[in-house]
């Protein structure tokens, strides 16, 4: 499996934006691993979210635009 690597862009209520860049390498080295494409796509995309709340690049109240 060859997942190509990808970006997804959030907004926050405060206007804020930010792009997170998810690497496909590390989705297929979930799914090797044992995980459904899903989950790792989800675990991949959670723990981007989680990192640029930390970093204070968007708040956790942020959608998908």
């Amino acid at each position: 499996m060859t997942t190509k690597d990808y970006s997804i862009t959030l907004q926050d209520n405060t206007g804020r934006s930010v792009t997170l860049y998810i690497n496909g390498d590390s989705i297929d080295e979930q799914v090797a691993s044992g995980a459904s494409l899903a989950a790792a796509t989800e675990g991949a995309e959670g723990n981007a979210f989680g990192n640029a709340i930390d970093r204070n690049e968007i708040g956790a109240d942020a959608w998908i635009v």
